[in-house]
């Protein structure tokens, strides 16, 4: 099984940083009608957004297998203190 090192707060935090990025993206850009202007911020928008996501699955994984692992080190304790 792959071991995930990364901080879960942290990747929450950066994902919820970038959300909050793409959100002030989304408003304070002028509105224009050059198609260049809003398809380059359009794609830093859903650039920022699957990032947000993929921080907020990294920080999921990460609590769910520290959460396994915990469950193994108690299993493991109690089994070597039973013996």
């Amino acid at each position: 099984m792959v071991k995930y090192k990364h901080d879960a707060i942290g990747a929450g935090l950066g994902a919820i940083l970038l959300a909050i990025l793409a959100f002030l993206l989304y408003i304070l850009v002028p509105i224009t009608k050059e198609a260049f202007v809003i398809v380059f911020t359009g794609g830093i928008f859903l650039l920022l957004i699957i990032g947000a996501i993929a921080l907020f699955v990294v920080a999921i994984i990460v609590l769910i297998q520290r959460k396994e692992d915990t469950k193994i080190d108690k299993k493991l304790k109690t089994d070597k203190e039973g013996v």
